[in-house]
């Protein structure tokens, strides 16, 4: 896979320079979710009480949600990590409910569908995309500016280029940590697994994965069905 790191960073500088685009404080961090519109989205699909979504169910139905943070992920959040409780609910021993996309405290187990928007791209994505390729060219100083503004919003120390090595490895395991945690649940982790060659290492512990033709998704039943021309991926046959 062909690794396009200028143009990436070249893509990600246009953003960056668009005035309509900022982080948010960290005490509004959830409403990017719980609000929408923030100055640090750059897309989302947006629902109201006439077109709902079900975000409700997958994460704060009650005590029976289907996703939760991992024992593992838990674990991987720095102390004074000013992002963690406001990312699940501290005080349950097992948690059950994520605050990312309600907001700290929410109780409300009705099944029903919600009105909060769903965002796809803001701002800390991009910024730590930018810095993840400067990294992989080499360029500690600019990698790292990128990735401590996101720390320092979340109240961590600055990292330096030794502490990125010592603590997570290296410089590209600091800002793939980082992307971990600032954009838990958003969809964001499998794609960076992939892009930097780590997915079955990291998913074979989880759920076996191993074969890398298993790596690519199969092509719908539909698609194929409307195009003779294409051919389902080989795992999949």
């Amino acid at each position: 896979m062909a690794k396009k790191y200028a143009q990436a960073i070249e893509m990600a500088e246009k953003v960056i320079a668009d005035p309509q685009y900022a982080l948010v404080p960290i005490e509004d961090w959830n409403n990017i979710f719980v609000k929408g519109s923030s100055t640090e989205s750059i897309f989302e699909v947006g629902y109201n009480e006439v077109q709902p979504n079900n975000l409700r169910v997958w994460y704060a139905n009650g005590s029976d949600s289907d996703y939760v943070p991992s024992v593992g992920f838990i674990a991987s959040i720095e102390p004074d990590d000013l992002r963690k409780a406001r990312i699940y609910d501290v005080s349950q021993v097992q948690p059950r409910k994520i605050w990312k996309f309600f907001g700290q405290g929410f109780n409300d187990e009705s099944p029903e569908p919600s009105a909060g928007n769903i965002v796809l791209t803001r701002l800390a994505d991009i910024l730590l995309l930018k810095a993840e390729a400067h990294a992989n060219l080499n360029q500690p100083v600019e990698a790292l500016d990128l990735l401590n503004r996101i720390r320092i919003r979340a109240g961590l120390p600055v990292l330096d280029q030794n502490k990125a090595q010592s603590e997570f490895g290296s410089l590209v395991g600091s800002i793939l940590h980082e992307r971990s945690v600032e954009l838990c649940f958003e969809g964001h982790r499998w794609f960076d697994l992939l892009r930097n060659e780590t997915a079955i290492s990291t998913m074979k512990p989880i759920n076996g994965l191993s074969d890398k033709r298993n790596l690519l998704w199969p092509i719908h039943e539909g698609e194929l069905l409307k195009n003779p021309n294409l051919q389902q991926n080989e795992f999949y046959r």
